[in-house]
C-alpha cells in the first residue's frame, strides 16, 4: 500500500512539474512575440503582425523554449558550451521566424523600431 501510494505521489509530481514547465516556456514565447509585435509597430504601424503570424511565432517560440530546456537537462547552465548550443537554437528559430513568417517590410520595420526603442531605454 505505501508503495502504490508513493508511486502516485511520485507520478503527480513528476506530471505537475513538467506541466509547470510547459505554462512557463509557454508564458516566454507570449512575451518575446509581443515583443517582436512591439518593435515592427515601432518601425511601421501599417505592417503589423497579423493574428495568424501572432500564433506561428508563438508556437516557434514554443518549440525554442523546449529545445532549451531539454538543452538545460544536458548541460551546466553557465557553462560555455550550454551557452554556445543556446545560442546556435535561438539563431535557428529567429531565422525561421524572419524567413518564413515575417514579410520583408515586417523585418525592416522591426530593425527601425528595436533601435528606436533601445535608443530610448
Amino acid at each position: 500500500m505505501k508503495r502504490i501510494l508513493l508511486s502516485l505521489i511520485l507520478i503527480i509530481t513528476v506530471s505537475v512539474n513538467g506541466f509547470s514547465q510547459s505554462v512557463k516556456a509557454e508564458a516566454k514565447a507570449e512575451n518575446k512575440t509581443e515583443k517582436l509585435a512591439e518593435w515592427i509597430k515601432a518601425g511601421d504601424k501599417s505592417v503589423a503582425l497579423s493574428d495568424d503570424q501572432v500564433v506561428e511565432i508563438e508556437d516557434i517560440y514554443a518549440q525554442m523554449r523546449k529545445e532549451i530546456n531539454d538543452l538545460k537537462d544536458s548541460y551546466d547552465n553557465k557553462s560555455q558550451e550550454f551557452k554556445k548550443e543556446r545560442k546556435k537554437i535561438s539563431k535557428k528559430y529567429n531565422k525561421q521566424i524572419n524567413k518564413d513568417i515575417l514579410s520583408k517590410d515586417q523585418r525592416k520595420a522591426k530593425r527601425k523600431g528595436k533601435k528606436m526603442m533601445e535608443k530610448n531605454s
